[in-house]
């Protein structure tokens, strides 16, 4: 898990020692004896009039992925984030500008095809899908088109919109070595398209941490405030819930504990589906000493900063750049550890 120390990144890429969600392993056919035919139609090059969503470039909304968890069991609703959610930090207004301005950049040799091009007639073919090699093909062109078609979607979240059927164009004539533009141009205009998304990317990525961060010092500030709220010598703020008895825990203790973790949004990023043991000298130091602050039986609410989380980089698909932390912890279970 990302909780553990780089040392024993080899347990896995959660803090549970026992994974949340379970793949399930692939259940293998044999081919069908008679498959049925499949005809690819001939010049069958367009995209259904679905795909316009591309000319209508509707806004995708971005959502926060939860690292194992749909729904949050804790809700963080004691302090109120809602205003800053809502503060235009992140103007759209910022990414079409700056499209705009990119867009401007001129290729420096304009192409010498004809204002308008057809492409290339895609040769009708007819298929079974009953032998590997032919269901290797057919995957082969599924998996290239979802990933365009991903990459589509992102540019759309920055106000870029490509055609999809002149995107298909393309690739029909590069397989029939009819490809309407010189290499030269081909590669000028790629080298401007990617400066561009770089540079909305980059910009889309400071104004999201600009956001995680009001978010976090809004929620570190009202619950600051709230009773019972302390602050540890280490600089996290901590809440005891139920209190703690016995021996502290030390660094070689073996704990069994009930976790989740969540964002001052309230999306909640990781959450133990059972009780877990762990090593608490193999967690990050933040979350050691959360787990410490709680004690033996204990219940508490810890918040960690961004600078004792991940900073800058974040972690796991739902912990974002800048994000401040908030454990809901609870105790159950402490195991002496060997050589203390």
């Amino acid at each position: 898990m990302a909780f553990l120390n780089k040392k024993r990144s080899a347990l896995g890429a959660l803090l549970l020692a026992a994974p949340l969600f379970y793949a399930q392993a692939e259940e293998a056919s044999a081919p069908a004896a008679e498959a049925p035919q499949v005809k690819q139609e001939a010049n069958s090059t367009a995209v259904e009039p679905a795909a316009p969503a591309a000319e209508t470039a509707p806004a995708v909304e971005d959502k926060a992925p939860a690292a194992s968890i749909t729904e949050p069991a804790v809700k963080v609703d004691e302090v109120k984030t809602d205003e800053v959610k809502s503060a235009p930090v992140a103007k759209e207004a910022a990414l079409v500008k700056e499209a705009e301005k990119v867009s401007a950049v001129a290729v420096k040799e304009e192409t010498k095809a004809d204002p308008e091009v057809k492409t290339s007639p895609l040769p009708a073919i007819t298929f079974s899908l009953n032998s590997e090699e032919q269901r290797r093909a057919y995957a082969s062109g599924v998996t290239l088109a979802r990933y365009l078609q991903e990459n589509m979607a992102h540019q759309r979240k920055l106000h870029i919109t490509l055609d999809p059927n002149i995107v298909l164009a393309g690739i029909v004539d590069a397989f029939a070595n009819d490809v309407k533009m010189d290499e030269d141009t081909v590669r000028q205009t790629m080298a401007v398209f990617d400066e561009q998304v770089n540079l909305l990317n980059k910009a889309k990525a400071e104004q999201e941490a600009q956001r995680e961060r009001e978010m976090g010092q809004a929620f570190w500030s009202a619950f600051e405030q709230q009773d019972g709220v302390k602050k540890s010598r280490t600089g996290l703020l901590y809440r005891v819930d139920q209190k703690s008895s016995g021996a502290a825990i030390g660094d070689r203790d073996i704990v069994e504990v009930e976790l989740t973790g969540s964002l001052p949004n309230g999306t909640v990023f990781e959450k133990t589906a059972q009780p877990i043991r762990v090593k608490v000298e193999d967690i990050i130091p933040a979350l050691r000493s959360a787990i410490k602050l709680t004690g033996r039986g204990g219940e508490a609410r810890i918040v960690i900063p961004p600078e004792q989380g991940y900073g800058a980089k974040g972690a796991l698909p739902g912990i974002p750049p800048y994000a401040t932390l908030i454990f809901d912890i609870k105790v159950l279970k402490v195991t002496a550890g060997k050589g203390k």
